[in-house]
């Protein structure tokens, strides 16, 4: 494995970067190589540099960074060494993870999403994780459920979900049928203003267009995918508090994006 980032703290905490190349442009704007989706973020906030065996983190932002005890000012740079925690002004921290050899590598597409996903760690996802007990039997003496049998409950309740889709999109189309579709840019001005709309699903939007930008279109396409179910099935909770509906703006711009993608 090539050396890679890893997020200890911030709105990132447990994602891991490979460092793919002899410079990596870190920032907020979707065509950086490792992309902080977050608008108050600068936009490059630093350069990580491979040279002579060694990793030098340059300060491109406007305010300090903490490295290994050292102040790192704007515009100065420092070796980055393994291991050591580099911690920028709004909390974020990032270590640098060198395996055996630290040369930057390309790593394929599959092995890229693997390293971008982060670790859940003894997290029970069910209650025979936890140890209920169900139907008045112990945890370890009910009997399982054969798979088999999972699978027509697993097919009816995609098709009660899609349901619910269909039938929530075309109240959306419906109750505002002469709205325009706004650019990336502006949904996400919009989102920061409007206090119904969620940190993390901005950051799943952003984090989506990010793979656009950076050419992984299978990646952006799960990410958009997966972010037009969610806000489809939730956008007729969602009482904007502004004259703009958000989440009715990011799923017609989300449409338009998969219609690129998949074609």
């Amino acid at each position: 494995m090539p050396a890679r980032i890893e997020f200890q703290a911030g709105m990132l905490r447990g994602h891991r970067f490979a460092i793919e190349r002899a410079v990596t442009r870190v920032g907020s704007a979707p065509h950086s190589d490792i992309c902080i989706p977050n608008a108050e973020f600068p936009n490059h906030a630093m350069t990580l540099e491979y040279r002579d065996g060694v990793y030098r983190v340059y300060n491109r932002s406007d305010t300090a960074f903490h490295l290994s005890g050292n102040r790192l000012l704007p515009g100065e740079a420092l070796a980055w060494p393994d291991s050591d925690v580099l911690e920028l002004d709004n909390g974020t921290q990032l270590i640098l993870d060198v395996d055996v050899d630290p040369r930057p590598m390309p790593v394929s597409a599959e092995d890229r999403v693997a390293s971008q996903t982060p670790e859940l760690e003894n997290q029970p996802h069910s209650s025979d994780e936890i140890g209920l007990p169900v139907a008045g039997l112990p945890a370890e003496s009910r009997p399982a459920m054969p798979k088999s049998n999972l699978i027509p409950i697993l097919v009816i309740c995609l098709c009660g979900l899609g349901s619910l889709g269909l039938l929530a999109r075309h109240y959306l189309k419906d109750a505002v049928s002469s709205r325009s579709t706004l650019g990336f840019d502006e949904i996400v001005e919009f989102a920061l203003q409007d206090e119904a709309m969620s940190e993390a699903t901005l950051t799943r939007f952003q984090l989506a267009e990010a793979a656009v930008i950076r050419g992984h279109r299978k990646l952006a396409a799960e990410r958009y995918g997966a972010l037009r179910s969610y806000l489809i099935q939730n956008s007729l909770e969602h009482e904007s508090s502004q004259a703009v509906n958000v989440p009715e703006q990011m799923i017609d711009f989300i449409e338009y994006r998969l219609s690129q993608l998949v074609h």
